[in-house]
């Protein structure tokens, strides 16, 4: 499985110049910043944007990169818990998979009576895990990399 970053046009809107209607949800702008590498013993260099669509169906909640739900999860109050699938991937000549879990303290819609710092409204941590990889590839399972995350609400999308 893969994770599609951009959104797919039909051929016709490409032609004739409609648009698409953009997805419903909550969308957040992330920022990530690395924080611990149990994996390979190198400093956690990430430190990226990206915007987390938020498809909230009463306490059950998928999130999303663009049109693709990559995890999902439950929130309660103001604290969000998720979770991917195991993901499986080619990398440097060898196979491995993994998933990611993660938590943060979000303020949706302005419903939480919670004043987060930075007057942000997503604050919270991801743990990228190494479920298996190959020999080769000399990296043990169970092994993980976390991440910061904060951001904020920028739109909602009925």
């Amino acid at each position: 499985m893969t994770i599609r970053m951009g959104c797919t046009i039909p051929v016709m809107c490409a032609v004739f110049g409609c648009t698409e209607a953009e997805l419903p949800g909550e969308y957040f702008r992330i920022q990530a910043t690395g924080d611990a590498n149990e994996c390979t013993g190198a400093a956690a260099s990430l430190n990226e944007q990206f915007t987390y669509r938020l498809i909230v169906d009463g306490s059950t909640v998928d999130i999303a990169v663009g049109p693709d739900v990559f995890a999902t999860g439950f929130i309660e109050g103001c604290e969000l818990d998720y979770e991917s699938v195991v993901w499986e991937e080619r990398r440097d000549g060898g196979e491995i998979a993994w998933q990611l879990r993660g938590s943060a303290t979000i303020n949706l819609r302005g419903e939480c009576d919670l004043q987060l710092p930075g007057g942000e409204s997503w604050l919270g941590a991801e743990v990228f895990q190494l479920v298996s990889a190959d020999d080769a590839l000399g990296l043990s399972p169970g092994c993980e990399y976390s991440s910061d995350l904060s951001g904020n609400l920028v739109k909602s999308v009925e």
